[in-house]
């Protein structure tokens, strides 16, 4: 992706063919030319370049500026500049320059659509790509790298990380995530070595501070970077202009292996392979496929399991959820071999990696308060002391799944619902260590003193779940002890649990009236993993 070819800058390259000079002949030659008289041309050159300084400081100031284009929706790929260069800065577009490789590459690789006609549709890439550009020096122009500090650097640091994390939560909401994590990009790449240093070198002493980095997949990430670790982060050989590249053809370099970089930006194949995944394992044209019908082989080999509710709690924008200890290892088992049988699907979303039922979420002109979450954790601890017991009648009993094709997110509005019947063999393994620790870590969530920052954010309300969208998701329905098919074991228990969430619905009703939009009882639900959307 990153190594296929070396480079050298041609300051350093003439800096090297000149030689060291004697010190006594320079400062001979200094003194020479200091002394020399200046002719007319040679000042007026002086002054004409003088002027022309003046003149780009002006324009500078004048110019349209370029800020971070990220979108508001999940990239797959968000490419990492030091600061914007002169040429970028007055065109108001990255890597606008004619002599940068960037947009070459970008077009070679497959990465960037034909539609895509260069560094003037950077706007478009976020939308029809997948793909976003920022400076961690975003507004501050400068064509030459080597004129910017390592302090001036890590005085952008902040503001970067504060980007990166703004985004992530736009497309959080943009995808209806309530985790937060699910708007991380796949792939960070930094096009060029000097920026990813000066993250690396952030708060390091002097002697603990990185002198070399290798081109690559960086294994490794700075101190207090802000994405996970599934972001994989990558560093290029730098695609400006005033980089010399010594390879006779710096966009079809020889085939490295499949594991290797290929370009000095990426190979399409790696990016691809990660990136470009059919983003469902069905859709509304192919239900009934092969693809689908080897769905209900893996649900009739899965044994029927339970869920254990563990807590009520006040997820992020506020959105009301009834946890759970953790997923059992029949639906665990279930997951990795969806994954293992369709490598096409998506990495899965964090949001479905602990298990959870969506109760309801504020409505859309209303945000909570900080005493109104207080308000809140107060109702939700109350009203989950019922479940330290471990009372068997309000396990959730999965010995159903199915697929649902949804037209809005709370899955009040169905297009279709494929459900499959489990291996009837009881597995009642607890959910393992691993499990409830992710749990665990949520909730404690709740406690941290900031936690109001996160459920007071705009997004994720009424409109969000239960406006258009179409995805589908395979999901076990709770069910609300309807008459036809729910009067054995299993649906005593649903009722019970039903009992529980509309006692929970009650409480916040009279504390906090008016202030939540409740998702019908046929809707809820505990999502296994989503397939499309």
């Amino acid at each position: 992706m990153f190594e296929a070819f070396s480079c050298t800058s041609k300051a350093s390259a003439e800096q090297a063919s000149a030689g060291p000079g004697d010190p006594e002949n320079r400062a001979l030659a200094k003194a020479k030319l200091s002394s020399s008289p200046v002719s007319p041309l040679a000042a007026s050159r002086k002054s004409e370049s003088a002027s022309k300084r003046q003149k780009t400081k002006a324009d500078l100031t004048n110019a349209p500026g370029l800020p971070a284009r990220l979108g508001c929706s999940p990239l797959r790929l968000i490419v990492v500049g030091a600061n914007p260069s002169e040429h970028a800065w007055l065109s108001g577009h990255y890597y606008s320059n004619p002599g940068n490789w960037m947009w070459r590459i970008l077009k070679e690789t497959g990465i960037a659509p034909s539609t895509i006609r260069g560094s003037m549709d950077d706007e478009l890439m976020q939308r029809e790509a997948g793909v976003g550009f920022i400076d961690i020096g975003v507004g501050h122009p400068c064509t030459q790298l080597s004129a910017i500090s390592s302090e001036t650097f890590q005085s952008w640091i902040e503001t970067f990380y504060r980007l990166l994390m703004d985004h992530v939560q736009q497309a959080c909401e943009s995808g209806g995530c309530i985790c937060g994590r699910c708007g991380c990009p796949s792939i960070v790449a930094f096009s060029g070595k000097r920026q990813f240093m000066e993250l690396m070198n952030f708060g390091r002493a002097r002697r603990d501070r990185l002198k070399k980095l290798d081109t690559g997949q960086q294994l490794e990430g700075p101190a207090g970077w802000p994405l996970p670790p599934s972001t994989q982060l990558w560093v290029m050989t730098s695609t400006s202009g005033l980089i010399r590249c010594r390879s006779p053809s710096p966009l079809r370099p020889p085939h490295q292996g499949p594991q290797e970089p290929q370009l000095c930006l990426m190979s399409g194949t790696v990016v691809h392979d990660k990136l470009d995944k059919p983003r469902s394992l069905i859709s509304a044209d192919s239900v009934g496929t092969h693809h689908y019908l080897e769905l209900p082989v893996l649900l009739g080999k899965t044994s029927t399991s339970f869920l254990q509710p563990v807590s009520f709690f006040v997820s992020w924008q506020g959105v009301l959820t009834l946890a759970y200890r953790g997923f059992p290892p029949p639906i665990v088992s279930l997951k990795r071999q969806i994954e293992a049988s369709h490598p096409g699907l998506n990495t899965e979303n964090p949001g479905s990696r602990w298990p959870k039922t969506s109760l309801g979420a504020l409505k859309d002109d209303k945000r909570l308060t900080p005493d109104q979450l207080k308000c809140l954790n107060s109702i939700c601890e109350r009203e989950s002391v019922i479940f330290t017991a471990g009372d068997d009648a309000l396990r959730v009993r999965m010995d159903t799944a199915g697929v649902a094709l949804y037209e809005c997110r709370s899955c009040e509005k169905l297009l279709s619902y494929q459900e499959s019947k489990l291996d009837q063999n009881i597995d009642s393994s607890e959910a393992s260590v691993e499990e409830q620790g992710r749990v665990q870590h949520i909730l404690t969530e709740a406690h941290d003193p900031n936690y109001w920052f996160s459920v007071s954010k705009d997004g994720n309300r009424e409109t969000h779940y239960r406006g258009p969208h179409l995805g589908a998701s395979l999901i076990h329905k709770l069910r609300s002890g309807s008459p036809a098919g729910h009067t054995n074991r299993s649906g005593l228990a649903h009722a019970v649990l039903f009992g529980t969430i509309n006692h929970f619905r009650k409480k916040v009703e009279e504390e906090l009236p008016g202030l939540y939009a409740w998702f019908s009882d046929e809707s809820l639900h505990v999502t296994f993993r989503a397939l499309m959307g």
